[in-house]
């Protein structure tokens, strides 16, 4: 754990005092390992089960705290046409 840190501490230090142009480092390396395809299936199947039984939950919780469900994005910011210079 301590030489997590340490790569942690060290990776941000040369971030912040790397010459311009050059390109930052990671600050934490992926680890990736095999997975185990019966555990990852038995997942996905308790994810499933959980949706198909509770509905629409996001809807519900929106509706008990009263708040409105957003149907579309309003963008902010100034939007231009290409007419409008």
């Amino acid at each position: 754990m301590s030489y997590m840190i340490y790569n942690a501490v060290f990776t941000a230090f040369y971030n912040v005092n790397r010459r311009k142009h050059k390109p930052a480092l990671k600050l934490y390396r992926r680890r990736t390992g095999k997975v185990d395809k019966a555990e990852t299936k038995s997942n996905l199947d308790a994810v499933l089960a959980s949706q198909k039984n509770d509905g629409d939950w996001v809807r519900r919780l929106y509706e008990a705290n009263g708040y409105v469900i957003p149907t579309e994005v309003k963008r902010s910011g100034n939007t231009k046409s290409k007419n409008n210079r």
